[in-house]
């Protein structure tokens, strides 16, 4: 599991360590840890645009949000097609 603690980091800084983490490190199961709303909201709709599963709960006012790309087999082997190139807005004013 990737784990990337974006906590202090404004909009678009925490999507655009998600997307690099997918991207480049091919990180199929990610923890990212914000301490934002909006942060939280924009990392989570960029994990779903990217078809990943996520969860998020809150622990004393951080966000821990798991992504979990959808296809990864229990022993964590992905099965996930590569998904086309899109262009998503990497942040969005709430």
């Amino acid at each position: 599991m990737k784990e990337i603690d974006a906590r202090g980091l404004a909009c678009p800084a925490p999507v655009l360590m998600t997307k690099a983490a997918i991207e480049n490190e091919k990180a199929d199961v990610l923890k990212i840890i914000v301490d934002s709303k909006a942060s939280k909201e924009n990392v989570s709709l960029f994990l779903e645009s990217r078809q990943f599963d996520i969860s998020v709960e809150e622990k004393e006012g951080n966000f821990h949000i798991t992504g979990k790309g959808r296809g990864i087999s229990p022993a964590g082997n992905s099965k996930k097609k590569p998904e086309p190139e899109r262009k998503d807005s990497d942040c969005d004013s709430h």
